[in-house]
């Protein structure tokens, strides 16, 4: 077992902070995140472990010097930045569940951090069961509350209920791919395992999400291309109880990343378009797609969930978010920017969402001048969007940053997304992010 190292450290980032009254023409090596962008602070998760064509070539390039880390941000008129080191993989889905109060951070390791002579991405870092507690009481002091082993085969995504004290973990493990972790702030209890109840071989779930209510989870599994739905509910004697609601229901090739609609009405997935079984991945798939399933949870005539077709957006949609009120959806496309020879740029995609019809309509794409963009958050005010950006092309390789944008409302052009000159960088490997409101 690796060893872990948990220590804040100072940065050179706080040089380029800049001040409240930053000026939106400077250039970005000299700005920082709007001084109203919503929010008291932006959490972000760097994999420093590879480079962003490991993925492709196996190959895990060169050992640069930083590890994995955790970067707590300040918004509003006095930013800061305080890290910590916390091993975290950019292999899954967002890897990081957040206390709703922001006191308490849950860290899924995924895979193990590299040792001096790893070069392979399969074969050096194995899969870990770890997951990284952190006390964010202070957010300028981050801590390292305990490092907890969950068992089974490896978690791919987790989340927390609203009620702050369950946490909802997808697992590779056979028959056991659904864990509930009571937690207490830092302190974890027991996992309890569920199985998904779907058969196939290849039943390996990706995202795991509470419903708004906390008594329904949203799962996808991506090689099977469903999404499953699974009431949950307290036992007198502190147990969970779990029952799958309805059959699973398919969505698009290889779902990936998904979020339910702000008013729990449906559950919204990013189909990245993969074909496992003919070796169709992100290196070779046609576009990607958007599904939006509504639920049926009324069980006295049968349960029967209904599937939209959502529209059409460009390869590797992995990144997904909801603005504060409901009314947009934004995927990040990872598209070709990875590729060791050749690579796209990534973009972005902007939808309207019709709660009432449960329809996502695309009103445009936007280039991202950047390597393997995933995480993606809205402020709190919808005016902005922030997205971590893993890579930089050229003579700026070799570090993450995060970019900030905004949403331009217009009665009369409509809703549009525009580039600021605000980005802040980060290690390379920047791949999450969490907003504290």
């Amino acid at each position: 077992m690796k060893p872990y190292v948990a220590v804040a450290m100072p940065t050179i980032m706080a040089l380029v902070l800049g001040c409240s009254g930053s000026d939106e023409s400077a250039p970005p090596t000299q700005a920082m995140l709007p001084p109203d962008f919503g929010g008291r602070y932006l959490i972000a998760l760097s994999d420093t472990d590879t480079v962003a064509s490991a993925y492709v070539t196996d190959q895990i390039g060169e050992a640069i010097n930083a590890l994995d880390t955790l970067s707590v941000i300040g918004l509003g008129e006095l930013p800061f930045i305080a890290e910590l080191t916390v091993s975290n993989s950019v292999w899954a889905p967002p890897t990081i569940a957040v206390s709703p109060d922001g006191g308490v951070a849950y860290v899924l390791e995924i895979r193990e951090q590299r040792e001096a002579g790893d070069t392979s991405f399969e074969d050096d870092l194995a899969f870990s069961t770890r997951m990284s507690v952190v006390d964010l009481s202070d957010p300028r002091n981050p801590t390292l509350a305990e490092v907890v082993d969950l068992g089974g085969f490896a978690g791919h995504y987790i989340d927390i209920n609203p009620a702050a004290d369950t946490l909802a973990i997808t697992n590779w493990a056979q028959d056991q791919q659904l864990m509930l972790v009571p937690v207490d702030g830092t302190e974890v209890g027991e996992p309890q395992r569920f199985s998904l109840g779907i058969p196939g071989e290849f039943v390996f779930p990706n995202t795991v999400e509470w419903h708004p209510d906390g008594s329904l989870l949203g799962v996808v599994v991506g090689p099977e291309n469903l999404a499953a739905f699974y009431s949950v509910a307290t036992t007198a004697t502190g147990t969970f109880d779990v029952a799958r609601l309805g059959d699973p229901v398919p969505v698009g090739l290889f779902p990936f990343t998904a979020f339910w609609a702000l008013d729990g009405s449906a559950f919204i997935t990013a189909d990245m378009n993969w074909n496992i079984g003919l070796e169709v991945t992100d290196f070779n798939n046609s576009a990607g797609s958007l599904s939006v399933v509504v639920p049926d949870r009324d069980e006295g005539d049968g349960v029967f969930h209904r599937v939209i077709p959502g529209p059409a957006v460009p390869a590797n949609p992995e990144g997904l978010a909801v603005s504060p009120d409901g009314a947009l959806f934004i995927s990040v496309n990872l598209e070709r920017s990875h590729l060791p020879t050749d690579p796209s740029q990534a973009s972005l995609s902007l939808m309207t969402f019709d709660s009432t019809s449960a329809r996502l309509s695309w009103l445009a794409d936007y280039p991202v001048d950047g390597v393997l963009p995933e995480g993606i958050v809205f402020d709190t005010s919808g005016q902005y969007i922030a997205v971590a950006v893993f890579d930089q092309f050229g003579e700026a390789a070799g570090a993450g940053r995060i970019d900030v944008w905004r949403v331009n409302r217009d009665a009369e052009a409509g809703i549009a997304l525009e580039p600021t000159p605000y980005q802040l960088p980060l290690p390379r490997g920047a791949h999450t992010l969490a907003l504290i409101p």
